[in-house]
């Protein structure tokens, strides 16, 4: 399906200026197409979609691509040379893949036309590796994460924040026509939406290492153009409750959007860390509740039998002792199933300054927080996020005033996750990358609306299909640089 780009509703200044041609594009790794069953095989075959991606690549035109999901062999056999070929030079980091997951490491690359740009410098970024050196640790107080179930920090922000392995590619580059140095960069964050907090950190250390790269140049962050494309994993805004969020009267917006585009997330934020932990903290509660209910339950049920088979054998006429062996069999699963469920000498973990408890997820022995796990809790709550000086915005909201209603498609999940997000102070946007659907809660040709309330697309099926190669659709922006 051929793809266009729309003209900007927002266009109140002139557009004089330099202009560059920006996609991002998250083109489904061949390891992750198995998941996607509803489509056949046929098109999920990676011989079919490499060439479907190229096509629709090099109808965009762009000098500027951020891709996703890039496996390591694709790149350095196939992407890498048919880029090379087109004209483009390209850069690349891999993630380590996730223990459980077969197949090849992939990553985010990221490709500029030569006949514009010079690279200057480069660097990859692994977040939880300048997490640490970036002494965020230090500043969440979460060297260690906040205790859940009883069982430490496995369950907690900084585990799982230390534990992935996303990261991001970037490049200093020169653009001939004008001299002006520009930071372009490729990224692509955590997809499990049990921690928007630990996307919400990545996106910051994004930021932070971004501004470091371009210290390091001996360039300001607040001075120098900035291009950041990739998967976000983040809706911009979401419209109804689901297992993760309460949506009231107003949609919700993503700690990683809001932390963006206003460049700080307080921790009042629902995303931010201090509020998802406590989250976590009552979810892990109710489920050792219902786990405590449900074996007294089971306990309740089988000393019944047992009383039952009792009964029935002085019934019978058998001997004393044998009803009293299964009076004492009952008394054994009595006390078995209290033990398990940790009834009989409760511990409880203390979550800190809240006051709040969990019960222990271990029978025997007791399970405290220690005093560190309540100051690192504390001075959590304290943290505000920020963009290290950066003043961005997405570029279809400068465009538009809104985002797309859905750049990924599944049978099981809509919305929008992928942005271009640019130094707003250095950029103006002059046209984006059209939508292959029709968005019902669009306003008309040339106006500008925020939407209270999105309307779903209907006429537009799942993707990866005959059509569409990835699970993504690609979005894209002309910027002119001021």
């Amino acid at each position: 399906m051929h793809r266009t780009f729309q003209p900007a509703a927002r266009q109140a200044e002139s557009l004089l200026g330099d202009r560059l041609r920006i996609v991002s594009y998250n083109i489904l790794a061949d390891k992750y197409s198995g998941f996607h069953s509803y489509c056949p095989a046929c098109y999920l075959d990676w011989d079919y979609r490499f060439p479907q991606i190229c096509l629709e690549l090099k109808s965009y035109e762009a000098d500027i691509y951020c891709l996703q999901e890039v496996q390591q062999d694709v790149f350095g056999d196939q992407l890498k040379p048919w880029m090379l070929q087109n004209g483009y030079s390209s850069l690349y980091h891999p993630r380590k893949t996730p223990v459980g997951i077969l197949g090849p490491d992939e990553g985010v690359s990221l490709h500029f036309r030569t006949a514009k740009f010079q690279q200057r410098a480069s660097a990859a970024v692994t977040f939880s590796k300048h997490y640490a050196a970036a002494g965020m640790e230090q500043q969440c107080g979460q060297s260690h994460g906040v205790a859940v179930n009883g069982s430490g920090s496995q369950n907690g922000f900084s585990a799982a924040l230390q534990n992935r392995n996303e990261g991001c590619v970037m490049a200093l580059l020169q653009h001939i026509p004008s001299m002006r140095h520009l930071l372009v960069c490729s990224t692509h964050l955590f997809w499990n939406p049990n921690y928007p907090d630990v996307k919400v950190a990545q996106a910051a250390v994004l930021c932070s290492s971004i501004a470091t790269f371009l210290q390091e140049q001996g360039l300001e962050a607040s001075r120098t153009p900035v291009v950041i494309g990739g998967d976000f994993n983040s809706l911009w805004q979401k419209y109804r409750s689901d297992p993760w969020d309460v949506v009231g009267s107003q949609p919700l917006q993503s700690g990683v959007y809001e932390l963006l585009q206003r460049g700080q997330l307080p921790p009042s934020h629902q995303d931010h860390p201090a509020s998802r932990e406590q989250q976590r903290l009552h979810k892990a509660t109710q489920q050792q509740l219902q786990q405590q209910v449900q074996q007294q339950q089971t306990l309740q049920w089988q000393q019944q039998q047992q009383a039952a088979q009792a009964i029935a054998a002085l019934a019978a006429g058998k001997h004393a002792e044998q009803a009293a062996e299964l009076q004492v069999a009952a008394l054994q699963t009595s006390v078995s199933v209290l033990d398990s469920a940790g009834t009989g000498h409760t511990n409880t973990a203390s979550s800190g300054e809240g006051g709040n408890s969990v019960a222990s997820s271990r029978g025997n022995g007791s399970s405290r927080s220690t005093p560190s796990a309540s100051m690192q809790t504390s001075a959590l709550k304290q943290h505000t996020f920020t963009t290290s000086g950066l003043d961005l915005d997405s570029s279809h909201f400068m465009a538009h005033d809104r985002e797309p209603a859905l750049t990924t498609r599944t049978t099981t999940f809509q919305g929008t996750l992928d942005y271009i997000w640019l130094s707003k102070q250095h950029w103006r946007v002059a046209a984006t990358l059209a939508m292959p659907y029709q968005d019902p809660s669009a306003p008309a040709s040339g106006s500008i609306s925020s939407v209270a309330q999105a309307e779903p697309v209907s006429n537009f099926s799942p993707c990866p299909n005959e059509h569409q190669p990835s699970d993504h659709l690609a979005v894209g922006c002309d910027a002119v640089l001021l």
